[in-house]
């Protein structure tokens, strides 16, 4: 009797061997049973991509490369957060590595105009992506998550990874041979420092992911 299952607030996500229509309850009930609960507070989709569902949880070529199931669209990532919309959602969780903030921005933007909500009423987490983890990505990620979401701030901004890609091959860069490209030089306390002035400067809250 330490606690009632009313007093958590539990989050889960959708995998992304499951990021299609019929693996939302296939996988959500297999989260229910792992954690041994009848519901969850919150269900992300936790990428807007999807792997292949055929070759366990991270499927990979005889490459080692990452198996991507190519038919998700961006009209999909639409209709799902206007339907989520719709059903009383108003936490999103999004990051600059998924490559979907402009949609985000376009949609809840649209909801503002037609004053369906206000930008009160959303809690909006986004991500400083690997390829600007180091101080001087913050600010200048940041104002582009900013420009994407059509938003003045975000509600809590986290450090997406504990390491960096280099950032000049764009948002997951890669070698001739395929493999991500890191920067082995991550500060994580200066990126900190970095994250705690954008706080200072009226950006809501900060973390890591």
């Amino acid at each position: 009797d330490k606690l009632s299952r009313d007093d958590l607030f539990i989050v889960t996500k959708l995998p992304p061997i499951g990021t299609r229509p019929e693996g939302v309850e296939k996988y959500l009930n297999r989260s229910l049973e792992f954690l041994q609960m009848d519901y969850v507070d919150l269900y992300l989709i936790h990428t807007p991509f999807a792997f292949e569902d055929d070759k366990g949880m991270h499927p990979r070529d005889d490459e080692g490369s990452v198996v991507l199931d190519t038919t998700t669209d961006l009209e999909a990532i639409w209709k799902a957060l206007e339907s989520a919309l719709e059903a009383g959602y108003r936490h999103i969780d999004t990051a600059a590595a998924y490559e979907n903030e402009h949609i985000i921005g376009r949609v809840v933007q649209r909801w503002i105009e037609e004053d369906k909500l206000s930008r009160d009423d959303l809690f909006i987490v986004t991500k400083l992506p690997p390829i600007g983890t180091r101080p001087e990505g913050v600010e200048k990620y940041l104002n582009r998550s900013l420009e994407f979401l059509q938003m003045d701030y975000v509600d809590l901004y986290l450090i997406h990874t504990p390491f960096a890609f280099e950032d000049d091959k764009g948002m997951h860069p890669r070698d001739d041979e395929g493999s991500v490209v890191l920067d082995t030089t991550t500060d994580l306390e200066a990126i900190w420092k970095a994250l705690e002035s954008a706080l200072e400067a009226g950006y809501r809250h900060i973390d890591t992911a």
